[in-house]
C-alpha cells in the first residue's frame, strides 16, 4: 500500500507523498500530524507525551540543535532538530510507533572536533572549588564552570554554596582528596595518632570510613 503524509496549513489538508518532506513527520494509515498536542488529542489535551525525548537527550539536542520542533499524532510527540549548529549534520532516524504509523525525526551529530584546555581548580569558599573549564562542542570550544568538593569534603555541589560535607573526625583526624564524591572516600590519614585515657594509638595505614 502506498503511503502519503496529510499535513493542515490554515485549515487546508494537503496530501504529500512519502518521502519528500524530511525532518519530524509521522506517517499512518489515514493520519494527520499536528504541531500542538492539544489539536492532536482534543478528548484529552493534557495527556501529552514525547516519545524521543530520552533519546534527544542521549544525542544532546538542547546543545547540538539550533532549532527544534516537535509534531504531534495522537497525544504522542516526535520532537525533531531543524537545523544544527555549525560543525553538525543531521542524521534521520524511522521507528515504528503504532501499527501501520512510521516515524521520523532528525538529530544532530558532530563532524568537528577539536582540543579544548581544562582549567585550574581554585578555592571558591570553605569546602568548595571551582573552576572554568572548556570543552569541545563539534569544533567549538565552550566554557562551563565546574565545582568540586575540596580537600576533607565529600559530595557533589552544583554550586560553590552547597553540595559538600566535612568528612566525619576521630580524634580530631579525618579528610579526603579534592573532588571526592562520597563519605567512604574520607579517611584517617596513616600516621595520624588517637589519645585516650588506655594510650595512644598511632595509624600504619589510612583507614577508610564505611557508610
Amino acid at each position: 500500500m502506498k503511503r502519503y503524509l496529510l499535513l493542515t496549513f490554515s485549515g487546508m489538508m494537503v496530501i504529500c507523498p512519502h518521502g519528500l518532506f524530511a525532518g519530524a513527520r509521522i506517517e499512518c494509515n489515514g493520519g494527520i500530524t499536528y504541531s500542538t498536542c492539544a489539536e492532536s488529542n482534543p478528548d484529552n489535551p493534557t495527556s501529552c507525551n514525547v516519545v524521543n525525548s530520552a533519546e534527544m537527550v542521549i544525542y544532546d539536542a538542547a546543545q547540538k540543535c539550533a532549532a527544534i520542533s516537535t509534531v504531534w499524532y495522537k497525544g504522542r510527540g516526535i520532537m525533531n532538530c531543524d537545523r544544527c549548529i555549525d560543525g553538525a549534520v543531521k542524521v534521520n532516524v524511522n521507528f515504528t510507533l503504532d501499527t501501520g504509523c512510521q516515524a521520523y525525526y532528525d538529530y544532530c551529530k558532530c563532524q568537528r572536533t577539536t582540543t579544548c584546555s581544562a582549567g585550574t581548580w581554585y578555592s571558591a569558599g570553605a569546602g568548595y572549588e571551582q573552576r572554568t573549564n572548556q570543552y569541545d562542542l563539534c569544533g567549538t570550544c565552550k566554557t562551563k564552570t565546574e565545582y568540586r568538593c575540596a580537600a576533607g569534603y565529600w559530595g557533589s555541589p552544583s554550586s560553590a554554596t552547597s553540595g559538600c560535607t566535612a568528612c566525619d573526625k576521630l580524634g580530631g583526624h579525618g579528610t579526603s582528596a579534592a573532588g571526592s564524591t562520597s563519605r567512604t572516600k574520607c579517611y584517617v590519614p596513616a600516621g595520624a595518632a588517637i589519645t585516650d585515657n588506655i594510650g595512644t594509638y598511632k595509624f600504619s595505614n589510612n583507614c577508610y570510613y564505611s557508610n
